[in-house]
């Protein structure tokens, strides 16, 4: 368990992500877009989630661990993902980012499907992804 007891006037989300040798990972999530889980075709997200940071004082942050098979793929992304629009103003969103991250083979295939669904609409925030690969 971690404690915040400084009120900064602003918030953020993080995550902090630990992956032992053995497949252990043990994550803390405040107030980020939940990590997903892929195994054999089968997405999960880890829903476990804190407090953003800042937010307010003296927050207890709490640690979760799940235990990871070889060949688990681990994606991390920040909200400028599933908030990407196409000319409709539709965001890419998590229904289809878990579509794209059960479909895909890497990160890359995940870019592709959000760059077919915005087409030529610009970004209005960075889209950044972590792929984690357990082998």
């Amino acid at each position: 368990r971690y404690i915040c007891t400084k009120d900064i006037g602003k918030y953020a989300t993080m995550i902090v992500l630990k992956l032992g040798a053995d497949g252990l990972m043990e994550y803390i999530n405040c107030g980020h877009i939940h990590p997903l889980l892929s195994h054999n075709g089968n997405v999960r997200r880890l829903s476990a989630s804190n407090l953003p940071i800042g937010l307010i004082e003296e927050v207890r942050f709490n640690a979760h661990s799940v235990q990871l098979s070889p060949a688990t793929r681990v994606l991390v992304v920040t909200d400028g993902v599933t908030e990407a629009e196409n000319a409709e103003k539709d965001f890419f969103g998590n229904v289809r980012l878990e579509s794209a991250f059960r479909k895909s083979e890497g990160i890359e295939d995940i870019a592709d499907s959000i760059a077919g669904f915005c087409r030529e609409e610009p970004s209005n925030d960075d889209r950044t992804m972590v792929e984690i690969f357990y082998r």
